[in-house]
């Protein structure tokens, strides 16, 4: 636990009697009359309190915050009329602040659900609007372009290889990279939390052949249905629940698999196989019927170029709003700051 997670501060303002705290959870009730309790919540959360609580925090692996440090807390104790003043000033301030971050919030999930939507109307109809279209065959999908074709993914593999029923020994040295589920999300590889094993390991796990990079590796469990493509120079080895797909580059590209299995496409075939189950679990036969559209390979590469374009201009868009979202949280700690030490007049 990062200290900065400690000494987070609210107050209730309800009136059940019976409140129950949960653990590395301290509440304590103010009776003095001389301090009001919104304003001394105000106060423990400005970033002067909380740097204190943090350098007081003691620990290794769960930082601890002891009672006695809250208890000699020094407190600011301004007349009650100008500690209520504040914080009927900071809640009037806050929840505007607050309103603002939540309009910026729901933007960029409404950005979320449009990438979605371009990346599942560009792999159901493409791109070109004048196209003539005829029933797929599948309800959630209706209609697609005629000269597609409707298929398992099976058809456009050159094989699978599914990860033995153990993961290979872990070691220090970072030179061969075991993928393990975790390292999967949302079609991206990520490093983070990586494991990785010696050259023993890596040789006695790829005795069943070598991941190349283009290919794609997809989870069948913990959770089921997350995948991602092989990037360039990272040797590899499956880890436990992990299954390696040889993809036949000439019938269809690894992006398109990619969006294929995230867009409404996959998502469907995994909550059908998921229904009446609390945890999924891909057997070889749901992985090789996955479903996917057999298209020409320079649609393809268009539709790829297509869905790249524009999921690169929203998550532009998405990352300039959470940087004026971390502008307005700096500003709601400087106004916070600023009331309850005098800095600013609120009345």
């Amino acid at each position: 636990m990062r200290k900065s997670n400690i000494a987070k501060c609210s107050i209730y303002t309800g009136n059940n009697s019976e409140l129950y705290l949960n653990s590395f959870c301290k509440g304590f009730r103010i009776t003095s009359k001389k301090l009001f309790p919104e304003f001394v919540n105000y106060l423990f959360n400005s970033s002067f309190y909380r740097k204190y609580f943090s350098l007081v925090g003691r620990g290794f692996t769960r930082i601890n915050l002891k009672q006695e440090f809250i208890k000699n807390a020094f407190t600011l104790v301004p007349p009650l009329k100008e500690q209520t003043a504040i914080a009927e000033f900071l809640d009037r301030k806050t929840a505007l602040i607050d309103q603002a971050i939540g309009i910026k919030e729901k933007q960029i999930e409404l950005l979320k659900e449009r990438r979605q939507i371009v990346i599942h109307r560009a792999v159901t109809r493409g791109l070109d609007p004048e196209v003539k279209m005829k029933d797929s065959g599948v309800e959630w999908i209706g209609e697609v372009p005629e000269h597609w074709k409707f298929e398992p993914l099976k058809y456009s593999l050159n094989g699978i290889i599914d990860c033995e029923h153990k993961t290979a020994p872990f070691v220090d040295e970072k030179n061969f990279f075991v993928i393990r589920t975790s390292n999967i999300k949302n079609g991206k590889l990520t490093l983070n939390k990586a494991k990785y094993t010696n050259e023993k390991g890596y040789i006695e796990w790829t005795k069943r052949g070598v991941p190349k990079s283009g290919d794609i590796i997809l989870t069948r469990e913990a959770p089921a249905g997350e995948a991602c493509i092989i990037p360039d120079d990272l040797k590899l080895c499956l880890g436990q629940r992990t299954v390696w797909l040889k993809i036949n580059k000439k019938l269809i590209l690894p992006e398109m698999v990619i969006y294929f299995i995230y867009s409404k496409i996959g998502r469907t075939y995994i909550d059908f196989l998921s229904s009446g189950s609390t945890v999924l679990h891909f057997n070889m036969a749901d992985i090789k019927n996955i479903p996917v559209l057999s298209i020409p390979i320079k649609e393809q590469k268009a539709i790829v170029e297509y869905i790249e374009h524009l999921s690169d201009k929203i998550s532009t868009t998405i990352s300039l709003k959470r940087q004026e979202i971390e502008r307005i949280k700096e500003y709601k700690s400087t106004l916070i700051n600023s009331a309850v030490t005098g800095k600013i007049k609120v009345c």
